[in-house]
Parts: C-alpha cells; structure tokens; sequence
C-alpha cells in the first residue's frame, strides 16, 4: 500500500505550540496597536475639545476687559485685511492712537466700522475727531468721528471670520456643546477590552464568593 503524503507539512507538538504562540503574539500585537492608536484619537479630541471650550470662554468674556474679536464684513480695507478677517482690537483712549494706525469706531444706529486713521484731532472736552479710510477706499469717510475711545486693531487673520460669527450665533454655540459633549463621552467611554477585563474580575469575585 502506498503512502498518501499529505499537501501541509504535519507538525509536532513543540512545532505546534511554537506556531500558536506566535498566531497569539502578532494578535496581541495587532491589538495592542490599534489600542494605542484608539487612547492618541481619543486624547487629541480631548484637547480639541477643551481648546474650542477655552476659545469660545475667552471670546466671551474678552470684552468685559477691553478686549473684542472682530469680523470684517466688507472689502474696504483690502487687499492687507480682505473681508472675512478676524481681527483682535483693545479698547484705547481715541487720544492716544496715532496716524497709519487702524481703528475701530462704534456709530449709533450703525455696525462699527473699521478703518485706518487719516488724522486725529482736538475736539469738545475729551472728545477727538478722527478722520478715517479705508485701504481700498478711494477717498475718506465722508463724515469724522467725534469719539473718546476706540477700538485699536492689535492684531489679526485674513480669514475665520464667518466662523467664528457662526460659533457665536445660538445654532454654533448649541452644536459645539452638543459636539463637546459627545467627544468627552466617546473618549472617557471604557473601551472593549477594559470592560472584558471588568467583565471578567466580576466572574473571578463571584465564584471566589461561592467556593
């Protein structure tokens, strides 16, 4: 009778063993990565999370101390600030700003306007009269200021503008508390394996407790 040999090589038992602890190290391995990859994820929504909480507290209470996040809404200061920009303007005394510098000015009835400034002049009592215009503006606003403060542009970026407007509407601000809350709870969630182990030290408990 002839032997019929098969395709596989046949293992021993020390081959055998060899072969499934190696299976059992690359899973482990395997899972070990994706657990380290899944604790980055989650750290990092962690602190996107709390950086978009620390914006939108710092936005909100910046102009209780003179401070106030700016969105150009037009182009007239173009091309160095187009519209869309986001600006950070500190509130000053309008006697101390000078020529060259940009200014944001408060108009009753009317949105602020932010230009640079053309001359700044003496008026009634503490009052200065300021003579503003824009970048990409031909000639000067047609009307002074006659104002006490202003708001000195400090610094700024050529974008961000209309998100940082939606962030402040009542639909931004409710879906950035709803999206913060899901991050923290995603990320603080016990994770499969975490909860196998609990899982398991609970069956451990239990039958210590019937023996």
């Amino acid at each position: 009778m002839t032997a019929i040999q098969s395709g596989s090589p046949i293992l021993n038992g020390s081959e055998s063993n060899n072969h499934v602890s190696a299976v059992i190290r690359i899973h482990s391995v395997g899972k070990r990565t994706r657990s380290l990859a899944r604790d980055r994820i989650k750290h990092g929504l962690i602190w996107l999370a709390g950086l978009s909480g620390a914006i939108a507290i710092v936005v909100t209470i910046s102009p209780f101390f003179g401070w106030t996040v700016v969105r150009l809404a037009s182009g007239s200061m173009a091309p160095s600030l187009p519209t869309d920009s986001l600006l950070v303007t500190h509130t000053v005394s309008a006697a101390s700003v000078s020529v060259g510098q940009i200014v944001m000015v408060q108009r009753p009835g009317a949105l602020p306007i932010t230009h640079r400034v053309v001359s700044n002049a003496p008026a009634v009592g503490a009052l200065r009269t300021l003579t503003l215009k824009g970048d990409a503006n031909a000639t000067t606003d047609a009307t002074p200021y006659a104002v006490r403060t202003v708001g000195l542009v400090v610094g700024g970026i050529p974008w961000g503008g209309e998100i940082v407007a939606f962030l402040r509407s009542p639909i931004g601000l409710g879906l950035l508390t709803v999206l913060a809350t899901m991050v923290v709870l995603w990320a603080w969630w016990p994770a499969a394996g975490a909860k196998g182990r609990v899982r398991a030290r609970h069956a451990v408990r239990a039958t210590e407790v019937k023996l």
